[in-house]
């Protein structure tokens, strides 16, 4: 291109007036090259047939191209345009151009090297006189950065706006001066306002709660007067309900330093409002929860504890007396055991309504667990209130309890302590009401008891009775005596009772009366009952083969006992072990399991008839066992307590007619049930008379023998019961 000669070849055809000429002119050209190389763009002049006759350096360096290179390219081919913009943009340019003399576009540009640039391309056509196509002019400006800036900020743009729309967050611009309102996309959205229309602040405020109003309106001006940034929540009302609006603004002033702009973010917190609503709530659940008893709604053990500490420190502050009660519900675990576990929580709702209806507000009522309940007296209490309120306690379970449809009575045992006449600290206070009441349960229960320091000494020896109970079971100290049982009739003997015994090192043989109640609180008749079923069963098997007279051996079950789910196999490995046929064995249970026939206790019972064991039941006529369950579940015997027969057969009174009524009725009743009876407790001739006229099959007592060892036994059966005398 730069080589061309200045003068004109004589032999050269004439030129096409149609066709753009060249320069010949070698420093016209170079001077027109330093003219539009200095304009910044690529520039390349095309002819009629869209052929390069001219191009600057900055053309060939974006296409790197050399100058020579690019001589008679067409500035049209696919050396300059991929192949997606050729057929698009390229070919509107082009007309363009033809039809108003100037064409633009931004396309992708192809380099030599294979790489492509954003090229802003215009296209101007040159004309002669006549006004004839004669070429063309390209200029194209490389605006890739730009193009990349440009998508960077709508990405950016774009990513902001879905931000905005996961976080319900817009922006606003207020002018002061034209109330003209700007909103962004999301604010529109979140205020439901025409996205048409242009807002104004007074349209914004007609979307605010009307009680809200006020308070957006104080901040905007408390805004404008400070120039601070203010924040604010709101509610708007929209058409798809109530929401919920948190924004916050700043105030621009104008030069003169007066408010001239205001704007700020808002942003839709509904659901967070409601999520810390419903947190709120939870963490107030949670704190009942954590203090108050969910069955009878009652303060809980740790609340009472907390309260207790208060009313200690106010009682140390001004010298005054605190008050704790101790109540424990008498013959609850029968009433749980007979009448089931839903009864029971039945009846301790209920006794915690008429424990706390018989005291003051002011006084705390508190569940520990259980049947136990715990009572702080309000203000200062002396011992004359205090047992006033363990009275009213006592009177207001007094009334029947209903449950299963059966009225029943519960009563209470009640401890009461003060500090700091009783006890010196908090933990001792606590403790002084427990050995109390523990006290009145002691002493027959349905009583409150005052602590007195001696019952300190005797809490400390119930707890180390138990503690040689617990090393009794597991050594050497436990052992069996055995209690014959005679036919009325015939004298035969035809059983035996085992009756369990402890002997302690220290204390000598400790009487039944005194261990098996805490055995049974402490649940360690559980293992002492799984001893005395094995040693019997062992027993009674040696005795079937020694002697001619094969015996029946009865053994005592507790509740509790009945309550392990693996009571049967017990038996059966007693059974299994011993070599005793399940005919020669009766378990006697007391009468009060009956009540409650869905039970696992009666379960338990079906389950032992089934392997042919014998039921009996003991101490009948002291509780409140269910007829129709004697013949249910197929009990053989019942066995009369002793209380019935203590007076039988001593006069001929009114009152002892009566106790002869109730055992010649007891004893009727059993035989029209099918079932055979035995008396307990018998000690003189008179009595066995009696209970012979009325029929009664068996009996055991004193009368005949005190419980024997089992060497003691053989002897007295072959000595025709030397022991046997009138009591």
């Amino acid at each position: 291109m730069h080589s061309a000669s200045p003068e004109r070849d004589p032999d050269a055809p004439a030129a096409d007036p149609r066709r753009l000429p060249r320069i010949t002119d070698l420093g016209q050209l170079r001077l027109l090259s330093r003219i539009v190389d200095q304009v910044g763009e690529g520039v390349a002049v095309a002819d009629n047939d869209a052929r390069i006759v001219y191009a600057n350096a900055e053309f060939a360096r974006m296409h790197r191209f050399d100058l020579a290179d690019l001589q008679a390219r067409r500035f049209m081919g696919s050396d300059f345009y991929t192949d997606e913009d050729w057929a698009g943009p390229v070919q509107t340019l082009m007309r363009d151009a033809l039809q108003t003399g100037i064409g633009r576009c931004e396309v992708s540009r192809r380099r030599t090297d294979g790489t492509t640039f954003t090229a802003a391309v215009t296209l101007s056509t040159l004309r002669d006189d006549a006004g004839d196509l004669v070429g063309r002019v390209l200029c194209v400006r490389d605006v890739t950065e730009r193009c990349e800036a440009l998508a960077q900020l709508l990405s950016n743009e774009r990513r902001l706006a879905d931000a905005q729309a996961i976080a319900r967050l817009g922006s606003w611009e207020w002018d002061l001066v034209t109330d003209k309102l700007s909103l962004s996309e999301q604010l529109f959205i979140i205020l439901d306002l025409p996205c048409d229309e242009e807002p104004t602040y007074q349209a914004f405020l007609l979307r605010v709660h009307p009680d809200d109003r006020s308070s957006v309106q104080e901040a905007v001006s408390a805004a404008m007067a400070t120039r601070e940034p203010f924040e604010v929540t709101y509610r708007v009302t929209t058409g798809h309900g109530e929401r919920i609006v948190h924004a916050r603004g700043d105030v621009v002033a104008d030069a003169d330093g007066a408010p001239a702009l205001m704007r700020g973010t808002a942003q839709d917190v509904t659901e967070a409002k409601v999520a810390e609503a419903s947190l709120r709530e939870a963490n107030a659940r949670l704190a009942e929860l954590a203090t108050r008893d969910q069955l009878t709604g009652l303060t809980n053990r740790a609340l009472f504890s907390d309260r207790l500490d208060q009313a200690l420190a106010l009682g140390r502050r001004g010298r005054r007396n605190v008050a704790v009660l101790f109540v424990d519900i008498d013959r609850f675990k029968t009433v749980n055991d007979s009448l089931g576990h839903h009864c029971g929580d039945e009846v301790l709702v209920e006794v915690a309504r008429r424990i706390v209806g018989a005291l003051r507000s002011s006084d705390t009522v508190a569940r520990l667990g259980g049947d136990e309940f715990a009572v702080l007296l309000g203000g200062s209490s002396t011992p004359e209130e205090a047992a006033g309120a363990a009275e009213r306690v006592l009177l207001a379970l007094r009334p029947p309890f209903l449950g299963a449809g059966i009225e029943f009575f519960v009563g209470a045992s009640i401890g009461v302590a003060l500090w700091p006449e009783d006890c010196s600290s908090k933990e001792q206070l606590l403790q002084h009401a427990d050995v109390a009441m523990y006290r009145a349960k002691g002493a027959g229960g349905n009583r409150f008891e005052m602590f007195q320091p001696a019952m300190t000494v005797a809490a400390h020896e119930r707890l180390k009775l138990e503690a040689d109970l617990r090393r009794a079971v597991d050594g050497d100290e436990l052992f069996l005596r055995y209690h014959p049982q005679v036919n009325l009739a015939t004298g035969q003997v035809i059983g035996v009772e085992a009756l369990v015994r402890w002997a302690n090192p220290v204390r000598g043989e400790v009487l039944p009366s005194t261990f098996i109640p805490l055995a049974e609180e402490t649940a360690l008749i559980v293992p002492i009952g799984r001893w005395v079923l094995t040693h019997a069963c062992r027993q009674a098997a040696r005795w079937r083969a020694e002697l001619d007279t094969p015996l029946c051996m009865a053994v005592n079950v507790s509740p509790l006992q009945l309550a392990q789910p693996d009571f049967v196999s017990d038996v059966i490995e007693a059974l299994e072990e011993t070599g005793l046929p399940a005919d020669a064995l009766e378990l006697e249970v007391t009468e009060s399991i009956l009540i409650d026939e869905a039970g696992s206790a009666i379960q338990t019972l079906r389950a032992l008839r089934q392997l042919g064991v014998g039921l009996a039941i003991d101490d009948f006529g002291t509780g409140y066992s269910s007829l129709a369950s004697l013949r249910r579940f197929l009990v053989d015997r019942v066995k009369l307590d002793m209380s019935l027969i203590a007076e039988l057969g001593k006069g001929d009174d009114s009152a002892r007619e009566g106790s002869g009524a109730l055992v010649a009725a007891a004893i009727n009743l059993a035989h029209a049930l099918g079932l055979e009876t035995v008396a307990e407790g018998i000690s003189h001739t008179r009595q066995v008379e009696t209970l012979n006229r009325f029929g009664c099959e068996q009996g055991q007592g004193f009368y005949w023998t005190e419980p024997l060892l089992a060497s003691e036994l053989p002897t007295w059966l072959v000595q025709g019961r030397p022991d046997r005398r009138e009591r």
